[in-house]
């Protein structure tokens, strides 16, 4: 394992086919959460013991296949950070699909959420302009682009009131569907576009 240190946020490092499988890990089984948690248990456990970064905070995580292995950025986020304006948004959609993003889990990180499928990003934005009724609620959701269609995963919390978020999700599904696709196929191999509160940021850039 090979780390390097890009800046004070954000590390780099390089695994080798071998190394992964001395640790019991299979490069074509990380987009199962299992597998994915392995590698990054492992991966942290070697930055912790270098005193290079943490596993704590927001993180974002890319991981790249390469000839050698894998190599795998993370870099420290801020809470709902979002792209600077639409040209550099819209290039992240259209990435090459040899980059897969298995996103790390946040502080609250919710598991058991609804996933919807949109098959266009307009009604993405059409839905973030009607969600202020709902501001009340905590409602963690995170968008995602895959195979030319949008996710969004919504959560929610046991303090929210449950006749407001019936008429939330039933407000979703007048933009977008449930999907049976699998959340961690989504996390491992789709675009993550918007975190946190996804909608909320997408109703304040897509006026």
């Amino acid at each position: 394992m090979k780390i390097g240190i890009i800046s004070d946020s954000t590390v780099t490092v390089e695994i080798e086919t071998h190394e992964l499988s001395e640790q019991g890990i299979m490069l074509q089984n990380l987009c199962f959460e299992s597998e994915y948690e392995k590698l990054m248990t492992w991966v942290f456990e070697q930055l912790e013991s270098a005193h290079v970064m943490r596993r704590n905070g927001l993180l974002m995580v890319q991981i790249v296949a390469c000839s050698y292995g894998i190599n795998i950025m993370i870099s420290k986020q801020v809470p709902n950070q979002w792209f600077d304006d639409i040209d550099s948004f819209l290039p992240f959609l259209t990435s090459s699909d040899e980059h897969f993003e298995p996103a790390q889990k946040e502080s609250q990180r919710f598991k058991n959420g609804v996933l919807i499928q949109f098959e266009d990003f307009e009604d993405v934005i059409q839905l973030s302009k009607r969600i202020q009724p709902f501001h009340s609620l905590t409602i963690p959701n995170e968008l995602y682009y895959y195979e030319g269609r949008y996710f969004l995963n919504i959560g929610c919390y046991a303090s929210n009131d449950g006749e407001s978020m019936l008429d939330f999700l039933s407000l979703v599904k007048e933009y977008g569907e449930k999907t049976t696709k699998a959340l961690p196929l989504i996390e491992a191999y789709g675009k993550k576009i918007a975190f946190g509160n996804a909608l909320e940021e997408i109703s304040v850039y897509f006026v």
